[in-house]
């Protein structure tokens, strides 16, 4: 979380937009928490300004909580 601004605003899938280093944290967290085995690959497509843009495929198992 360190290379986290405060005020950092995530776009992310289909969750509602994410404000805030602390919301961010506290959502994943607890998103991490029910993923077993997280392997996840990402590809930077383009950067453009305070914008950026990539790819990624993650594999996990849900936990069963």
């Amino acid at each position: 979380m360190s290379g986290f601004t405060d005020d950092i605003v995530v776009e992310f899938a289909d969750l509602p937009r994410i404000k805030g280093k602390a919301e961010l944290e506290r959502i994943l967290k607890a998103r991490l928490a029910r993923q077993k085995g997280y392997r996840l690959e990402k590809t930077l497509r383009d950067v453009a300004g305070a914008t950026i843009v990539g790819s990624w495929t993650g594999d996990w198992v849900d936990d069963d909580r």
